[in-house]
């Protein structure tokens, strides 16, 4: 999707969850999980066939410039339930080495879009949209977590993990 703002990725994490009463007390007697959503925001900085296709929900192949090349993108009349594989890397740093923290969802829905703001210099236009991971059952999960880099190895012994690449036997 290109440069996105220096607020980076922003990731939520919701549980639902609904109680279950019972006479002998006030409060619940059980309380069941009914639903775990984790969501990603992105604010997109660059204009790009992506990111107008992000915005406006537009197929990217229905998008092209006229003669003249002013593009127009008619908004579809529902928003399209279109699947998205969503990566974001990010990086740290242990003891002058990098860490690699990702976050992965293999089959995610825009599930909602944030204000454009027209602007310019220090307040670029920008592209705000929302993706909620959805199960995929290829893959076994909606949402990975994935760490690496020399930095992180040397963080494995004190987390009392076994390094698989360094054990033979």
């Amino acid at each position: 999707i290109g440069s996105t703002t220096t607020d980076g990725a922003q990731f939520a994490r919701s549980i639902s969850t609904s109680s279950v009463p019972i006479l002998q007390s006030l409060s619940a007697g059980r309380i069941d999980i009914s639903g775990d959503d984790t969501t990603i925001q992105v604010v997109c900085d660059e204009t790009k066939l992506i990111t107008l296709g992000l915005q406006t929900g537009a197929a990217l192949s229905a998008i092209a410039p006229a003669a003249n090349g002013v593009v127009r993108v008619d908004q579809p009349k529902t928003p399209p339930k279109r699947d998205w594989r969503v990566l974001s890397v990010a990086e740290d740093v242990y003891q002058g080495d990098s860490i690699f923290i990702c976050r992965f969802l293999p089959r995610a829905l825009i599930t909602s879009y944030g204000t454009q703001t027209h602007g310019r210099g220090d307040n670029p236009i920008q592209t705000d949209v929302t993706f909620s991971g959805q199960y995929d059952d290829a893959v076994g999960t909606d949402h990975s977590w994935i760490y690496g880099g020399i930095g992180w190895k040397a963080l494995l012994a004190d987390m009392g993990l076994d390094d698989e690449s360094s054990s033979s036997s």
